[in-house]
């Protein structure tokens, strides 16, 4: 098997402005514990542990609690909407709503873990032309930096990671 990186998949934490007025502070990752965390859950799902890295490289694993989980991550982002806590989303699901102020960064020096969005498949040996074709366009469609991230370059600022690769 072969896997080509079409693009970052950036994540971050974040939470409405009603909430964050209504709430406590977050300084550090250890101040999580004082809020409700929404929680992605499903089977063999490790969503309630959050990696997120200090400034200094290191990385922390956050096992965190909240009134409220689901399988479903478009439920997350609509109670986080509604300002009922603080999600982990990936920018590709709250891009617009980090533009449009409905939902703000926190803990913006302490980024949770990024993957990559992969394209898998079988050795060029035995892949058909349409399989690179359509593998081709997809790359050539997401872009460089991905077209979910445009207006979000301030988040290469906050979170040391560039937008681009």
């Amino acid at each position: 098997m072969v896997a080509r990186r079409l693009a970052p998949n950036r994540r971050v934490l974040c939470a409405s402005p009603d909430y964050l007025t209504r709430e406590p502070a977050l300084e550090t990752p250890s101040d999580l514990v004082h809020h409700n965390c929404l929680l992605l859950r499903f089977p063999g799902s490790k969503q309630y542990r959050w990696t997120l890295a200090h400034p200094s490289g290191q990385l922390e694993v956050l096992s965190l609690a909240g009134t409220m989980d689901s399988d479903n991550s478009e439920i997350l982002t609509d109670w986080c909407l509604a300002g009922h806590g603080i999600a982990l989303k990936d920018t590709w699901e709250v891009g617009p709503h980090l533009l449009s102020g409905r939902l703000k960064v926190v803990l913006s020096q302490y980024p949770p873990a990024s993957y990559a969005v992969t394209a898998l498949y079988p050795h060029s040996q035995y892949l058909p032309p349409r399989v690179r074709s359509f593998i081709d366009f997809l790359a050539e469609k997401i872009g460089e930096p991905p077209y979910w991230e445009t207006g979000l370059e301030w988040l290469a600022d906050s979170t040391g990671a560039p937008l681009k690769g």
